[in-house]
């Protein structure tokens, strides 16, 4: 039936007509889509085979030749399925569909194309009534007899489903012979970036790879070889090759791998102190580079005591280089530490610290960087009690350092000093203009500010005076002598 169009208005497509031209244009989008992402399959197939059979057998390859190649293949079917994919993008109309089954079909005569045409034009340009409803009548019985698997045939999609059908079995070909070698070549092609391979992918698998440690830690090397023939007993012990990193140049050094199975096998270094490359080698394979990176603890390069002691015991300030740090010194000493360290510290909060133990008590020391002497920090400590001090040092990486020893402090109390008349005996006869030359010995533990004599002559009260020490005398122990002449005394 023809729909009846409104005065003014378009005219609508009998269903009888549409129908047949909507199935014909579904089925030109079907094909050209399945023959567009064919053509995409076969295209990536082939370019990603050839990639990853590149970069599986080259496995030195620098990694930008590597990113360079996989972009550039991944560019190429990109840019492929684009322009096979866009004809499936455009969209079909009717009219579309109309003048293909006129050009698949002789002896139309545009009735179909002309029908779809005119009832998109307003009534004063579609014609006759009669003649339009004549001219649908005939494209009716046109579109009854159209069959859309012949007007648009699936030839394009055969031929390249039999162009890929090879492709795909080169692929499960190689991948049964060469599994290693293509899928490492894949891995490589999907992530180009990665400096080495998934352990399954490798003939010889080493653990931990690439590694960061820090410096005095211990690491394990382990190897597993993987073979898909032979007895377990034939897997002879791989070497590990090391090299430092500074000197690439440099003959590496080989050593045996200890077995701890069948086909794993194992190195240990107690103390690593340095950065080194290494690799483990089979008589029939060999693994990539790997590196050991070491970064360096902090340390105490020298340690520096200044002794800034109590007013009262009279004694200079007293600076001693480069010491081990333990501490000996009067009680209520200020002690200045002066610390040289390796390289530069944190000082946050509970970083870089001096923790001072003094029997049951405990208390911390901040750090402070001295301006203008990199790397060097100072700490104030008072000695009040006798305990030791832990240095802790924290670096910018996190890392401690290793050497926490206890360093001892030894508070010291200050004692009375001692004197004592060695000559003359304590009753003597003179005459009284003789001088009486008396001897004496004075000692303190922190050293002798002052000797004084007390003389007394009868009832009179006794007079002091001052007795000097000899100038180049130890002050902690004085030999002197003290000239009494009698004739004053009067």
């Amino acid at each position: 039936m023809t729909a009846i169009p409104q005065p003014g208005s378009s005219r609508a497509v009998s269903d009888r007509i549409a129908g047949p031209l909507r199935q014909v244009a579904a089925r030109q989008w079907n094909v050209v889509a399945a023959t567009g992402v064919l053509k995409t399959l076969a295209a990536a197939l082939a370019l990603l085979l050839l990639t990853a059979v590149v970069l599986g057998t080259a496995a030195t390859l620098p990694g930008a030749l590597r990113i360079i190649l996989a972009a550039a293949a991944w560019a190429v079917v990109a840019t492929s399925g684009a322009i096979f994919l866009r004809p499936a993008l455009r969209r079909r109309t009717l009219a579309d569909a109309a003048f293909t089954v006129e050009q698949r079909t002789p002896g139309l005569d545009e009735r179909l194309s002309s029908t779809v045409e005119l009832s998109s034009e307003p009534e004063p340009f579609a014609g006759s009534p009669a003649l339009l409803r004549q001219l649908a009548r005939q494209a009716e019985a046109d579109a009854a007899a159209v069959r859309p698997d012949l007007i648009v045939p699936a030839d394009g999609v055969k031929r390249w489903a039999i162009v890929l059908a090879p492709l795909l079995l080169l692929w499960l070909a190689l991948a049964a012979l060469f599994p290693r070698p293509l899928l490492g070549g894949l891995y490589r092609t999907l992530m180009p970036w990665k400096e080495h391979l998934p352990a399954m992918l490798t003939r010889i698998s080493v653990t931990p790879g690439d590694v960061t440690l820090a410096e005095g830690d211990a690491l394990e090397i382990k190897a597993s070889i993987n073979t898909s023939s032979g007895s377990e007993t034939e897997t002879s012990p791989p070497l590990l090759l090391t090299a430092p990193i500074d000197a690439a140049d440099a003959r590496p050094l080989a050593r045996d791998l200890q077995r701890h199975s069948p086909r794993e096998f194992r190195a240990s270094f107690d103390n690593v102190l340095q950065s080194f490359r290494y690799r483990v080698s089979t008589d029939q394979d060999e693994s990539p580079w790997f590196t050991v990176t070491v970064l360096p603890r902090p340390s105490v390069a020298a340690l520096d005591l200044r002794y800034d002691y109590p007013p009262y015991a009279r004694l200079d300030a007293k600076t001693v280089p480069n010491v081990d740090g333990d501490v000996r010194a009067l009680q209520g000493t200020d002690v200045t530490l002066t610390l040289h360290a390796t390289e530069p510290l944190d000082l946050a909060p509970g970083k870089s610290q001096i923790t001072v133990t003094e029997g049951t008590r405990q208390r911390t020391l901040d750090l402070r960087a001295l301006d203008g002497q990199p790397n060097v920090y100072e700490a104030k400590l008072t000695v009040f009690n006798s305990g030791s001090y832990r240095i802790q040092l924290v670096n910018r990486h996190g890392l401690t350092n290793k050497d926490e020893r206890p360093r001892a402090i030894a508070a010291e109390l200050d004692q009375p000093p001692k004197v004592a008349i060695t000559s003359p005996d304590s009753q003597v006869t003179v005459r009284p203009d003789d001088d009486v030359p008396v001897a004496f010995k004075a000692s303190d533990d922190f050293g002798v500010a002052k000797v004084v004599a007390l003389v007394q002559v009868d009832d009179k009260p006794a007079e002091e005076r001052d007795v000097p020490a000899p100038p180049d005398a130890d002050r902690r122990q004085i030999d002197g002598q003290y000239l009494i002449n009698v004739a004053d005394t009067r």
